[in-house]
């Protein structure tokens, strides 16, 4: 049924049942009058009663809510301008989990439902691509009650279009998420740093701006962090370099102005970015791990420090 069937059909219910009720109290109320003569040619003369007049407006919440919880997701957003009322009850967050349940096929599903551990990875659904231009109420209403269910979310080369939402903080069975490769513009959240579980992350290829947040350093098991290629700016954040898992960190092809070293780097490329000033010493400390630095297209100058030297008696790549 469409959508303005069903609404009609609902209206047409509400009106039927409201004229039955107005014209059962006017013949009780004739009827009650002993003292009235009831002939046909002693009635009044009145005119028919006009059915009251009833619109969405005028409906109860709960028929409202009955009406558009069966509409998909995305066209529920163009009925939000019809009206003040429908406005507030189809932004909130209790709608929102309704929608959703009555309209995601995998939650009606008794098997998903029934399964309460931690399934490997998500295969992208129409679902999962409108969850990244949703409202923030169905963001998060769709990461608790489907999203949190896996500990992998592939979604690379996925042509994937608009911000990765603020509720990606909810998602804290993930080990690995890979967004690269995809449309994304606009920060990188800092709940992104609730991903305590988190050991790879690739959010590469894409149109991110904004600072590297903070929050990042909190993911103590990360392992491999890919940042290259977007519109990123600022420095990496310090707390990234106490990160003593993490092995492989690619922030090249940016608008970053600071250097960075780290604790036990593998890989760390910097290049194509605009760090300026003298190159910085400590890398010789990485001499047992590093195994490639490239540190090329930038602003540097001065003298090349000696413990760089040291990187390359170790065979390792260095490239600045």
């Amino acid at each position: 049924m469409g959508v303005l069937t069903f609404i009609a059909a609902s209206l047409q219910s509400c009106l039927c049942r409201s004229h039955i009720h107005s014209n059962s109290n006017v013949s009780s109320s004739k009827l009650g009058d002993t003292t009235t003569d009831l002939t046909l040619d002693n009635l009044p003369k009145q005119p028919p009663l006009a059915p009251p007049i009833i619109t969405l407006a005028t409906l109860p919440i709960e028929i409202l809510q009955q009406i558009f919880s069966n509409i998909p997701p995305l066209q529920v957003q163009k009925y939000t301008q019809l009206c003040h009322k429908i406005h507030n009850i189809l932004t909130t967050r209790p709608f929102a989990l309704d929608n959703l349940r009555a309209t995601t096929t995998l939650y009606q599903s008794k098997q998903f439902r029934k399964q309460n551990i931690i399934q490997e990875s998500k295969r992208l659904s129409h679902h999962d691509r409108a969850w990244f231009i949703w409202p923030e109420t169905y963001q998060q209403a769709y990461a608790d009650i489907l999203l949190q269910r896996y500990s992998k979310i592939e979604w690379g080369f996925e042509r994937i279009a608009g911000i990765i939402p603020r509720s990606i903080g909810s998602l804290t069975p993930l080990t690995s998420l890979f967004l690269h490769d995809n449309h994304l513009h606009g920060p990188i959240p800092k709940q992104m740093g609730l991903l305590i579980n988190l050991r790879q992350l690739y959010l590469n290829d894409n149109s991110l701006s904004g600072e590297i947040p903070e929050e990042i350093g909190d993911l103590v098991m990360l392992e491999r962090l890919g940042l290259f290629r977007n519109c990123l700016e600022g420095r990496i954040p310090a707390r990234i370099g106490e990160l003593t898992n993490l092995q492989y960190l690619d922030c090249s092809s940016n608008q970053l102005s600071h250097c960075y070293s780290g604790r036990n780097l593998q890989v760390l490329d910097l290049s194509f970015n605009q760090i300026s000033g003298a190159v910085p010493e400590g890398f010789g400390r990485l001499s047992g791990t590093l195994i490639c630095l490239c540190l090329h297209r930038n602003c540097l100058q001065g003298k090349i420090p000696m413990d760089l030297f040291l990187l390359q008696a170790n065979r390792a790549f260095v490239c600045i």
